[in-house]
């Protein structure tokens, strides 16, 4: 298929992980843009969809989807006639369903009206455990549920699987994954009408240890967001496109193929020029994950040869050198890579709370008036540390031991600029709470309570990481810089929370 398309062969997502991916790429806006940054997030109602805007231009719209982060309720169905989403990690999930029922739809699909057919295959995602006849093909003698438990009891930096032929074997039955899709993507092209464009793309990568993780989601290294995309419109031209592209890019490009006006709103870039063999002029992309379970708040930048992350909200900055993403990269980033960093991180509207030093445990907890959108906590050691959300969504608790590491809490409101009160406690005794004056300066303000209205201004974050001045309670206010949609709570049923945690998104 990619001898007779175009192949972009830079193209990265904007999320290493399904859910803000594929939303990004459904809204054309970037996930902490659309306010889909996490599981607890659904899509605002007024942020049109790729789906609608062809529904809106009479096309007959369908999709097949392995409900594994592809449910209706986080807003992916807006848009579609015919929506069928299939149990992952079951028969009716796998690959070869998805191909007939796709098939059988095409089959009766109306042969005059145009289609927008959309499948999501989640079947190059653990457990690893292809069909007999693709683990022979490549050798594979792990089971499923033994290549699961591989991948996360070795998820982390620090517990990587150092035993070489072990790691070849669990590559070997991700490869007998892809060999199956692969089969089955051969089906459907078969049954695609030739007058269609066809899309192809994955909406994440995986990591195998080259960077310290396994799987997906916590970091921004380009085994995880480098990303497959392949286009083929009807009057095909094959090439290799070696400019930087994003996943946003693809459903303006869609439209303008279909001789449709994407929304103003929209982020991303129509890559049609690139279809039709000219030049596409290089800009910087973007990625961001914002991960619960390994407390990770990150915004990344590319613009070749380097890529620079930096980490909400400790304050650091990575740079990296394309391709290997060594350390020989500069210590800091260049002025127009630093320049576009900053911008991406200045956007972020969040709030911050840092717990330093102290020979007790620490109680802090904060209530919002509206919705969290999202809480991260950071530094957190699972033996002495707890966080629990409130069952309204209005408060969060993080209770953590000694601190000699950094530790503490970062969190969105659902409507930005939101007041909150926070209550800090050691051992019973209420702790003050230390925050920045216009000079920047740190000074603790009364005893717990420390309530902030939605108009309290803080100073802006230093430049670099973030360094305690003394043992204490520090709370810091970042507005962000740019108007975003109020975030949408997900109620997540209790089917869909099992699902979660069996797949390991949610502990």
């Amino acid at each position: 298929f990619a001898a007779s398309a175009t192949v972009f062969a830079q193209a990265r997502c904007q999320a290493p992980w399904t859910l803000p991916s594929h939303m990004s790429l459904f809204t054309s806006r970037l996930p902490s843009h659309c306010r889909v940054e996490d599981i607890g997030q659904c899509l605002p109602a007024d942020i049109p969809t790729l789906a609608e805007q062809l529904a809106g231009a009479g096309y007959v719209t369908a999709a097949v989807v392995n409900d594994a982060q592809m449910k209706a309720h986080w807003g992916f169905s807006r848009g579609f006639a015919h929506w069928r989403e299939f149990a992952a990690d079951t028969p009716a999930g796998a690959c070869d369903n998805l191909t007939r029922e796709a098939v059988s739809w095409l089959a009766a699909a109306p042969q005059k009206s145009p289609f927008f057919l959309f499948l999501h295959y989640y079947d190059a995602h653990d457990p690893y455990e292809a069909p007999e006849a693709f683990r022979r093909q490549f050798g594979v003698t792990l089971s499923g549920e033994q290549t699961r438990q591989l991948l996360w009891h070795n998820r982390f930096p620090g517990t990587d699987l150092k035993n070489p032929e072990l790691l070849a074997r669990l590559i070997a039955a991700y490869d007998a994954e892809l060999a199956w899709l692969d089969s089955e993507v051969g089906k459907l092209l078969a049954a695609v009408p030739p007058n269609t464009l066809v899309v192809i793309f994955s909406d994440h990568g995986e990591a195998f240890d080259e960077h310290g993780w396994m799987t997906h989601g916590a970091s921004l290294y380009d085994e995880e967001i480098r990303v497959l995309l392949v286009m083929r419109p009807p009057e095909a031209r094959p090439a290799q496109i070696a400019t930087p592209v994003m996943l946003l890019d693809v459903a303006p490009t869609i439209l303008q193929q279909c001789g449709l006006q994407p929304p103003a709103a929209w982020e991303g870039r129509d890559l049609s020029p690139a279809l039709a063999g000219c030049e596409l002029a290089a800009r910087p992309q973007y990625a961001e994950t914002t991960r619960v379970l390994e407390g990770l708040v990150l915004r990344g930048v590319v613009m070749p040869p380097l890529k620079a992350v930096h980490a909400l909200p400790t304050g650091e900055t990575t740079v990296l050198s394309l391709p290997a993403e060594s350390a020989t990269a500069p210590a800091t980033a260049p002025p127009a890579l630093a320049a576009a960093l900053r911008a991406f991180v200045d956007e972020s509207d969040y709030w911050a709370v840092y717990v330093a030093g102290g020979d007790g445990r620490t109680r802090v907890a904060v209530v919002t008036a509206s919705r969290l959108a999202v809480a991260v906590p950071f530094g957190l050691e699972p033996e002495t540390d707890e966080l629990v959300l409130a069952e309204t969504g209005t408060g969060v608790v993080v209770e953590c031991g000694a601190a000699p590491t950094l530790k503490g809490l970062y969190w969105q409101t659902a409507a930005p600029h939101d007041a909150i009160t926070l209550t800090a406690t050691r051992g019973g005794v209420p702790l003050p709470v230390q925050v920045q004056d216009a000079s920047g300066a740190w000074r603790a303000v009364a005893d717990s309570p420390f309530r902030a209205e939605a108009s309290t201004r803080f100073a802006a974050l230093p430049e670099g990481p973030f360094r305690p001045p003394t043992a204490g309670v520090f709370v810091v206010r970042h507005p962000g810089r740019r108007a975003v949609p109020v975030a949408t709570p997900a109620a997540l049923d209790p089917a869909t929370l099992r699902q979660l945690r069996s797949l390991g998104y949610v502990r």
